[in-house]
């Protein structure tokens, strides 16, 4: 069920002081600066102290009561390819995300993203990626820290154990699985890459955000986002923001207006 309330100020304070703003992460000032780190894409993010003063004005926050916000967030072309995009090899034109600047607003954002969330939900092979990378991160900040402590789900019908820390396996029953997580989890569920995984929890109805980072290039081949379906998706724009030479885009299902696949076969007719 989906609340729209008005938010009293103790309940702000204590969203803020968890790292929540209305519009999700980084609404209004990011607080001082403390650091950097490197991600395994090769991005410098920047670390900063959580704010500690109220926006000045904010209306309404639109929350689903008792549940966790899974929340895809992508690094996506104009044309909507996702793969690759620090070059990892997949495509011979993979890399496309160097070729620009998103900025420091870019690197907040995915900061801010980070610090709200609770949980990381990945498919094996983004899974194995940042696996094979985090561990052997550090920083002041505590941004590596917070990666390799949070708890982490990886969906995998052929992993047996996963070596990174605090990760469980999801072998079977996903949408039931991620269903459970929802309800347990305090914070935000982030999908980074994990392309069957998005699609899975698509055909389930169990993205409730989309977080995409769009960079000014028309890629022409890979894999993309929102691939055929046998319905249509609609999308309400939440909010949007120029980071760089990027575009950050943030949608939410449109559930109160979606449409079945039988809805949709008789207006055919």
């Amino acid at each position: 069920m989906i609340l729209a309330v008005p938010v009293p100020h103790a309940v702000w304070d204590r969203a803020m002081a968890a790292g929540v703003t209305p519009n999700g992460p980084a609404a209004g000032s990011h607080g001082r600066l403390i650091g950097s780190v490197m991600d395994p894409f090769g991005h410098f993010w920047e670390t900063a102290r959580p704010p500690r003063r109220r926006p000045e004005t904010f209306d309404r926050w639109t929350m689903e009561a008792d549940m966790s916000n899974v929340v895809v967030s992508q690094f996506v072309t104009l044309d909507g390819v996702f793969q690759d995009p620090g070059g990892s090899g997949e495509l011979d034109r993979g890399g496309w995300s160097f070729k620009f600047d998103r900025g420091a607003e870019g690197d907040r954002f995915k900061l801010d993203e980070l610090t709200a969330a609770g949980a990381l939900l990945l498919g094996r092979v983004t899974y194995d990626g940042f696996a094979a990378a985090w561990p052997e991160m550090k920083d002041d900040a505590g941004f590596a820290d917070k990666m390799n402590g949070m708890p982490k789900y990886v969906v995998s019908t052929s992993l047996a154990q996963a070596d990174w820390n605090n990760t469980t396996v999801i072998s079977d029953n996903v949408a039931d699985e991620v269903e459970a997580l929802k309800r347990k989890i305090e914070g935000d569920i982030l999908v980074y890459g994990s392309g069957r995984l998005v699609q899975t929890l698509m055909h389930h109805d169990l993205v409730d955000e989309y977080r995409l980072m769009v960079y000014p290039i028309v890629l022409g081949g890979g894999n993309r986002l929102f691939g055929e379906s046998d319905r249509s998706l609609r999308l309400r724009l939440t909010g949007s923001r120029q980071a760089g030479e990027s575009l950050i885009l943030t949608y939410r299902p449109d559930r109160a207006t979606a449409q079945s696949p039988s809805d949709e076969a008789r207006r055919a007719a």
